[in-house]
């Protein structure tokens, strides 16, 4: 990864328009990077560049690419918090590539999402919670463009980021359209569910909930989608989609989460999804944080003691140098499972004791998507 050295000055802006620090007026703009805490004063000397190319939603071996819309998350949070079009431009020309990567038609003959063709399925197969994951930072960017209007107004290649963001509400609408016939939705608890069979040698997933992380994914495109729709039409949104959005989350309130005394703090847990016995693992939670973490932002019954509490979890699993000693919720450790830590990151805003764990991560790291996190609960 290029490192881009920006100037104490351009980074003083930087932080002051996300709204890190007020500047004294007979303070410099080293005076006032040596006074920030230590991982914003490393961030501030060693700003990662995003990838030069977008990634390829499809990797060549067929699987679906997720760390992709980490990136685009990731310019999502870099243009809230300095309002700079150039995040706005990086992220319709991600955005525009990653739509392009579509391989799966719909019933109109036109794509709609990204299909796995790998080893891993016995025929290419859309995970709905593959779109989700695609779609939401395109979905958030439509949001933040509809609710700043000179954002909007403003030009790229010729077109409006209204226009942009117009276009990709379509397209999630669209892809949305497909998936709606696996919403379950009873009046009172709603999640996706994979209601065909699954060209995969495992049926215990037929007819079975989508994994958590899976249902998180498009319920965060969704929640985005209708404050989205909100600001773009004064208002008028889809009532029935808003009513699942709540059902939701009351699904994963009552059913879903689980809590428990974990020395002097409450913890929170869940399992991996209803047809395995295991507990949620680091890498897969990164998404099931970001769907609480924006419910919780955006006025959802989802209380700030939730975050605290699945952050505490977490870093029960972490050593002091960010590494886990475990990766799965429950205090074990399963081979294979990723333990990067894109959204969790976010939970450093509610504990200062994951965040103590996370800063080690963040100092020794060039991951641009981990950037736009860590900045974000600096704003």
């Amino acid at each position: 990864m290029v490192m881009a050295k920006i100037s104490r000055v351009a980074m003083l802006a930087l932080f002051v328009s996300s709204g890190v620090a007020s500047v004294p007026q007979d303070c410099t703009a080293f005076q006032l990077l040596a006074d920030l805490q230590g991982s914003a004063q490393q961030l501030a000397e060693k700003l990662p560049d995003p990838p030069e190319q977008p990634s390829h939603a499809i990797l060549p071996n067929g699987r679906n690419n997720w760390s992709s819309a980490y990136t685009m998350q990731s310019m999502m949070f870099l243009l809230q918090a300095t309002g700079e079009q150039r995040w706005a431009q990086e992220l319709v020309r991600w955005a525009n590539a990653t739509l392009a990567d579509r391989n799966a038609s719909g019933p109109d003959g036109k794509p709609f999402a990204w299909a796995d063709h790998s080893v891993n399925v016995l025929h290419p197969y859309v995970w709905a919670g593959f779109t989700g994951h695609m779609f939401a930072p395109l979905m958030e960017f439509s949001r933040y463009v509809m609710e700043h209007p000179d954002l909007g107004d403003a030009t790229y290649l010729g077109r409006t980021f209204r226009d942009y963001a117009t276009d990709y509400m379509s397209e999630f609408s669209r892809a949305l359209n497909v998936h709606l016939s696996e919403l379950y939705d009873d009046g009172r608890y709603a999640y996706f569910r994979f209601a065909k069979p699954v060209p995969v040698t495992d049926q215990r997933l037929n007819g079975q909930p989508l994994p958590v992380n899976m249902n998180a994914a498009l319920f965060t495109a969704i929640l985005h989608f209708l404050k989205a729709q909100s600001a773009a039409a004064g208002g008028r949104i889809d009532r029935r989609l808003e009513a699942s959005l709540r059902h939701f989350v009351a699904y994963f309130n009552d059913r879903v989460l689980t809590q428990s005394q974990c020395g002097p703090v409450i913890c929170s847990s869940w399992k991996y999804a209803t047809y395995m016995s295991r507990a949620e693992d680091i890498g897969h939670s990164n998404l099931v944080v970001k769907f609480l973490y924006d419910a919780h932002a955006s006025g959802l019954d989802v209380s700030e003691s939730v975050l605290v509490t699945i952050g505490n979890t977490i870093q029960r699993l972490m050593g002091d140098d960010g590494g886990f000693r475990a990766n799965l919720f429950d205090a074990t450790r399963m081979p294979g499972v990723a333990e990067a830590v894109y959204y969790i990151i976010l939970l450093a805003k509610y504990s200062p004791a994951l965040k103590v764990k996370i800063e080690p991560v963040i100092s020794r790291s060039h991951n641009f998507a981990y950037f736009g996190p860590w900045l974000q609960i600096w704003r």
